[in-house]
């Protein structure tokens, strides 16, 4: 994470929320994670988290009174950002925490020179594309079967924000 005080910040929608905290994942978050995420159709498995940790890559949570309610996983190739996972409790869904650890996420990687933040999510997940296009994200690809792990083969959107085009976002 970066000191963000002369970068430009990503304000994305403004949400009335709980006030909570931002800090990166440890390793003994995995259960928080893991209880989080197996809530949802898209499940990450255990030795999924595991590999975050051991290839170091960006995790940030979310916490409110001392219990984690949400996380972004990234990872930065070159000038662009990619959003693995993003995932909320669902006692908290539609609360605007989702967008902000996506504002949070972009703004801790903007002193990197980030030009794009790329992301897939599931064509039948509508929340979530709603939530995306919210905040600038456009369809860029529609891949057939991109999501094997699931019970059925599911479709997935590419979705883009370009962030030298977002200057409605960035102040």
């Amino acid at each position: 994470m970066h000191d963000m005080s002369s970068t430009p910040t990503f304000q994305g929608v403004g949400y009335n929320i709980l006030t909570g905290s931002f800090r990166s994942a440890e390793y003994n978050d995995i259960n928080a994670l893991l209880n989080i995420n197996q809530q949802h159709y898209d499940c990450w498995n255990e030795s999924e988290f595991e590999s975050v940790f051991k290839y170091e890559l960006p995790c940030i949570v979310y916490e409110v009174n001392q219990q984690i309610i949400g996380y972004l996983i990234y990872v930065i190739v070159f000038d662009e950002m990619k959003i693995l996972n993003l995932t909320i409790d669902q006692a908290y869904h539609g609360m605007g925490y989702a967008s902000k650890l996506i504002c949070y996420a972009i703004n801790s990687e903007l002193a990197n020179h980030i030009n794009w933040v790329l992301l897939n999510v599931r064509v039948e997940n509508i929340p979530a594309v709603s939530l995306y296009a919210k905040h600038g994200f456009k369809i860029i690809s529609h891949r057939k079967n991109y999501y094997t792990n699931l019970p059925k083969l599911a479709d997935s959107y590419l979705m883009e924000l370009d962030l030298r085009e977002a200057h409605s976002f960035i102040s």
